[in-house]
């Protein structure tokens, strides 16, 4: 009888032949380093992104993005994990695309390919006022911000009613995928944002930030409200770089500390050999060096690098 190999170990397989040859570390390094935006294209060819007429490099980077969670969408054993990381594209191309419907803003350049619903879909369902067949999360969320914006005319609100339904929709799939370090990330990317929201809005209102905390983090917004109140903002956060970030009340080094704490989170999932855990840390990989491949190219767009500043996509490596 015909032995055949289980999903698991052939999609930990897949992810290992893939993690050195997509963006890898050394290879954006040597992009920033370019001696200009041409040779830095040509780099990035070089990691996989190809050449393609009419569109910009960071299209490109985001298509070839979606062209690797697709390859692994078929995969029964893995297939949560790739949507665990679609669901905030999604979330992402209905707040444009609901954007423009109600405001009659353009969408164009502005669309993701990398969401598991085609922007092609989304638009009928916003336009036709149905939100049938859509994931259950997508549909609450694009009914939350309708009813947002006929109350408040704000497009900031139809902001936070996606990202509240992008978020349930990302702890429903985590928990759904039975990896507990999907459940850990999904409360590390809220804990994250939440901390960044807090210090942008540190001289508002308490009633105007609770209003932007999502619920479902290690720090609960009722929590961090609480020490923000009391002055002691980092006592709200367990990891020891978000405290860190606390203490110092500055929104972009909170962003760089996140950076870091992804980054180093998706270290220890591919250590491991086998299982959720290894997809996970290679699509967390895959979407932090995405990110520094943008940020290098507009680098490069903007004179290249200077050594004697400091460069956001640091972190990300």
């Amino acid at each position: 009888m015909e032995m055949r190999e289980p999903s698991g170990l052939y999609l930990s397989g897949r992810v290992q032949v893939l993690t050195g040859t997509v963006l890898p570390r050394e290879l954006l390094e040597r992009m920033a380093a370019a001696e200009g935006e041409g040779e830095a294209l040509r780099m990035l060819a070089e990691g996989g992104v190809a050449p393609e007429e009419g569109a910009s490099a960071a299209k490109r980077v985001a298509r070839r993005q979606a062209e690797l969670l697709n390859s692994f969408a078929g995969a029964e054993e893995g297939r949560a994990i790739v949507e665990l990381f679609r669901i905030p594209y999604d979330a992402h191309n209905a707040k444009v695309l609901l954007k423009a419907n109600l405001t009659g803003a353009s969408p164009e350049g502005l669309l993701s390919p990398c969401g598991g619903v085609s922007p092609e879909r989304l638009q009928e369902c916003i336009e036709g006022g149905t939100a049938a067949g859509l994931p259950a999360w997508l549909r609450h969320g694009l009914e939350a911000a309708r009813r947002s914006w006929t109350g408040s005319r704000s497009v900031q609100l139809v902001d936070v009613a996606m990202d509240q339904a992008c978020f349930a929709g990302m702890k429903e799939t985590a928990r759904r995928s039975g990896s507990a370090a999907a459940e850990r990330y999904v409360r590390l990317c809220i804990d994250g944002i939440n901390l960044q929201t807090v210090l942008r809005m540190k001289d508002a209102a308490p009633g105007a930030v609770e209003e932007l905390l999502l619920p479902g983090g290690d720090a609960a917004p009722g929590r961090i409200l609480d020490a923000l109140s009391a002055g002691t903002l980092a006592a709200a956060f367990s990891r020891p770089a978000l405290r860190a970030a606390a203490e110092g009340g500055n929104a972009f080094a909170a962003a760089r500390a996140f950076a870091g704490e992804l980054r180093d989170f998706a270290g220890t999932c591919r250590r491991r050999p086998y299982g959720p855990e290894t997809l996970l840390g290679f699509f967390l990989m895959l979407e932090l060096h995405s990110a520094a491949a943008r940020l290098i190219l507009a680098e490069q767009q903007n004179g290249g690098a200077e050594h004697d500043r400091e460069h956001p996509w640091d972190d990300l490596l």
